[in-house]
């Protein structure tokens, strides 16, 4: 039964991959599961869902293991037609709906329904089964036990409402689904009621939170772009308990992609791989280069080589541009130890390769200028064809002991510029002194060399370092032929130039930054750190001819700069951000990036605005990400002992401002290596991760864990989300923002509140609204419309004030007054809905008496004049006796 739900499930899946629909991609998030209020009913305890006990224990038939159950009676409600657990929650899927309940140590958790309202009757199906079965021996009744069951990694809801389907799956952040919509389709017919909370809300970030009756859960908010613009759709309230979807502005005859994970993978196999570098050729395909021992690693035939050939090869695999669909893959190597470490591609599309290799029997090719292995590893230079079928050139280089960890770039001309590090005193060198390593893993040199492949010609050679350990980690090419190089030196006497901004070595090792011209001239030289250990990983460059480098600093006096980012020093080590001079004699501004853990930013590079990106990975926990970023959470959550997560941030050129910022992985070891960004706040990111859980997305090429250690490619959107606006209490001349008359058989009521919004965006139309409730029952004609105080006022950063005037009934003991605004793209107010606020009691205007009658009006409640960043307010109007009887 199982079986067949899942290849059912996987007819659905496809009919929507090969259609120009909506696919919007959301998380459930667990903010805070704590017990339910008492005497308060349990929506999730309904279908047989036991609560926790004082001590927490796996509730009987839930599993932990990736993937849904097939229910085939271990659970007590029929309805139920699979059930799993997914970062914090247990859930149950039914025909009916779904039910959710929170994991809370040391106590219960908290539950809820969500039910599909105006849907298809329909039975929920699992959608591509794991290869392990199930079993479940539960009580002492044999006939209760369950053996053989299917999981499945997700659960579909096909054609919920007509032509969109509902998939749920487990994730790192959380629970994901997918709402998926067919072209033509009505987005807007989703309406999903939800049973247990307290009124569903915005947050500020987009995200929809249902309260609970302690803590909450957050259904994180979508980003949608389509053919690489943004779309604006997010989530849309619709009463207390129930909620849907609004998108607008799209294009219903294309695909609609709502996630800022725009496409993600593993790439490997059942052993250890990792992607180490990555490059776009110039019709947009994603190139990536690493290392791999499985022999299962995903390869395509009729490339260079149809298969691994040693006990580690390097691969190379090319990507469309939407980095979901491997067009190519194909390996190099021998017998021996081989690794990819840099990839770029040329005008016409040919890859280049640099590595390392320990192989007596690396493939090389007729004329290249070394086709021999002289000592434990050499390097490697390799050129393959477009379409990797051709291994079009491959040379060595090196000497008699360890050369290794090369970055290249390559000119238009196709000319390869090459840098790393070499222990050997025999490394071919054109001019300067040669290599002076001594004892072994003790010291190493940089060098820097400019190779031309169609000749194969060593255009020159040269050495940079001193007495110590020297190493090259970055490289950038302008389109003057210059190479500029960072890296690592402990040498007190690397070599620097006149007029440098740091001629001497400031701790036990300090970053460089090294410029040559086009003939391997130094133009300028500078260390570049503190009085700790500091190392240049990557560099880019401005059109300016300015450096950019990034690496990681253990140096608290690290030389930062005035008006950026971050100028304190967390440790024990923190990312870096230079930027450099023309010619190197400054730095024009400088800024740290982490928290108390360790940071490295592994890469950088810069988009066409000269925004920087960066990618790497981090052990701390309060690493500073930015609101509605991808992923805010170190690991998957608080209760995890994780082993570092990538990182990817974006910067503004100067340093002054942190534009992005997002964890990236799971609870084991992931590390970002490379970040390309591509368009429109996008980027592709490679790396290595250890973590089962860590993110991928739709039509991922190899969407599971499976090895030791996976590389990935992902592609992000590092743009930061609209700011959601406010509304601001107006406090004015006549009195204030409620004014009373006096003495009369009514009272009218001026309400003033300012709205702002950063980004100035302005406000919907009909908006913002007040929302009159007198003693619990909203009044006719509420909500009310407030209109512009002065409509000339165009911009809205400032803020633009709205009033309306409105004469109560008298027949009344309580009102209360609520205050909501959406900007044109959707966000509301971040002080919407209206959340209770205890004031003092304050009286706007002296009570007077009417001298008709003895009773007259006292108003009690929270002055406008007392708020500062809040316009929702109560105001309390009680009817009582002034004066005696």
């Amino acid at each position: 039964m199982g079986r067949q739900a899942g290849e059912a499930g996987g007819e659905i899946a496809g009919r929507h991959a090969t259609v120009a629909g909506i696919v919007l991609s959301l998380f459930l998030a667990l903010g805070a599961g704590l017990p339910p209020g008492r005497g308060e009913a349990d929506p999730a305890s309904e279908a047989g869902i036991e609560t926790y006990h004082a001590v927490p224990r796996p509730l009987p038939g839930w599993t932990s293991s990736a993937g849904f159950v097939e229910n085939a009676g271990q659970m007590p409600d029929p309805e139920v037609r699979f059930y799993g657990e997914s970062s914090g929650f247990q859930i149950a899927f039914a025909g009916n709906g779904i039910l959710l309940r929170t994991s809370s140590v040391g106590g219960p958790g908290s539950g809820l329904r969500l039910r599909f309202v105006g849907a298809n009757p329909i039975v929920p199906r699992g959608q591509d089964p794991l290869p392990f079965p199930s079993h479940f021996f539960l009580g002492a009744d044999p006939a209760a036990w369950r053996t053989g069951l299917t999981s499945y990694r997700a659960v579909v809801y096909p054609d919920l409402y007509e032509g969109i389907d509902l998939v749920f799956r487990q994730a790192t952040q959380g629970l994901k689904y997918d709402v998926l919509a067919a072209p033509g389709t009505d987005l807007a017919a989703v309406h999903i009621a939800v049973e247990g909370v307290r009124g569903l809300r915005v947050s500020e970030e987009g995200e929809l939170v249902f309260p609970l009756a302690r803590g909450e859960i957050r259904d994180g908010a979508p980003v949608a772009t389509q053919a690489g613009q943004p779309v604006d759709c997010g989530y849309e309230v619709r009463d207390s308990a129930s909620f849907g979807f609004r998108c607008s502005g799209f294009d219903p005859t294309k695909p609609l992609v709502i996630d800022p994970l725009l496409a993600s993978t593993f790439l490997g196999g059942r052993g250890s791989d990792g992607g180490w570098s990555l490059a776009l050729d110039p019709q947009g395909n994603v190139l990536v280069v690493g290392i791999t021992d499985s022999p299962d690693f995903p390869y395509t035939e009729n490339t260079w080589a149809d298969g691994p050939a040693g006990s580690t090869d390097a691969f190379v695999a090319k990507f469309d541009p939407s980095g979901r669909e491997l067009q190519w893959a194909t390996f190099l190597g021998g017998e021996a130890r081989d690794v990819g470490l840099s990839i770029d591609a040329d005008a016409s599309g040919n890859v280049y390769v640099a590595g390392h290799t320990g192989s007596f029997n690396f493939p090389t090719t007729d004329g290249a200028y070394d086709r021999d292995t002289h000592g434990s590893s050499d390097l490697y230079l390799a050129k393959l064809s477009p379409a990797g079928d051709r291994l079009l050139y491959s040379t060595l280089l090196g000497g008699t002991e360890s050369d290794m960890n090369p970055v290249l770039d390559v000119d238009d001309a196709g000319v390869v510029h090459v840098a790393g590090r070499t222990q050997s005193p025999d490394f071919p060198v054109t001019s300067g002194p040669s290599p002076s390593p001594g004892p072994f893993f003790e010291t190493a040199d940089a060098f820097a060399a400019k190779f031309d492949m169609t000749t194969g010609t060593l255009v020159y050679s040269i050495v940079l370092g001193g007495e110590r350990w020297d190493q090259v980690d970055g490289i950038a090419l302008d389109g003057s032929g210059n190479v500029y190089l960072t890296g690592e030196t402990a040498s007190a006497n690397f070599t620097t130039t006149p007029g440098a901004h740091d001629r001497t070595l400031g701790g036990s090792v300090d970053a460089f930054v090294v410029k040559l011209d086009p003939l391997g001239s130094m133009v300028y030289s500078t260390f570049l750190g503190g009085s700790g250990g500091d190392f240049g990983l990557g560099i880019g460059l401005d059109p300016d001819g300015r450096a950019y480098v990034t690496g990681e600093t253990e140096s608290a006096d690290f030389p930062t700069t005035t008006s950026t980012y971050d100028t304190t020093f967390s440790g024990p080590s923190d990312a870096f951000v230079a930027r450099i001079s023309p010619d190197g004699s400054a730095i024009l501004s400088a800024t740290l990036l982490g928290g108390i853990g360790r940071e490295s930013a592994e890469d950088l590079a810069l988009d066409g605005s000269g925004d920087v990106y960066l990618a790497g990975s981090t052990v701390a926990s309060n690493f500073p990400t930015t609101p509605k970023a991808f992923d805010r959470i170190f690991g998957i959550g608080a209760d995890v002992v994780d082993e570092g997560d990538a990182f990817v941030a974006r910067l503004t050129a100067d340093g002054a401002a942190l534009v992005y910022a997002s964890f990236l992985g799971g609870r084991g070891q992931d590390l970002a290596r490379r970040i390309l960004p591509t368009t429109d706040g996008e980027a592709f990111v490679s790396g290595l991760t250890v973590s089962p859980e860590f993110p991928t997305g739709p039509r991922a090429l190899k969407p599971t864990f499976n090895g030791n250690a996976d590389a990935f490619v992902a592609k992000m959107k590092l743009e930061p989300g609209d700011a959601s606006p406010s509304l601001v209490a107006v406090l004015d001349s006549a009195g204030g923002s409620v004014r009373p008359e006096n003495g009369t058989t009514s009272t009218v009521f001026t309400f003033m509140v300012r709205y702002v919004d950063e980004d100035n965006d302005p406000v919907q139309d009909g908006y913002p609204t007040v929302t009159i409730v007198r003693d619990g029952v909203e009044i006719p004609g509420s909500p009310f419309s407030m209109e512009e105080k002065d409509s000339a006022d165009a911009d809205v950063t400032d803020g633009k004030t709205f009033e309306i005037a409105l004469t109560l009934d008298a027949a009344s003991s309580f009102y209360e007054y609520f205050f909501s605004a959406f900007d044109v793209r959707g966000n509301a107010a971040a002080n919407w809905p209206f959340q209770p606020f205890e004031g003092p009691d304050v009286s706007l205007a002296p009570a007077e008496r009417d001298g008709s009658s003895p009773w007259s009006w006292i108003l009690v409640g929270l002055s406008t004049a007392a708020v500062v960043a809040a316009a929702a307010f109560l105001v309390r109007r009680k009817f009582g006796r002034v004066g005696p009887p």
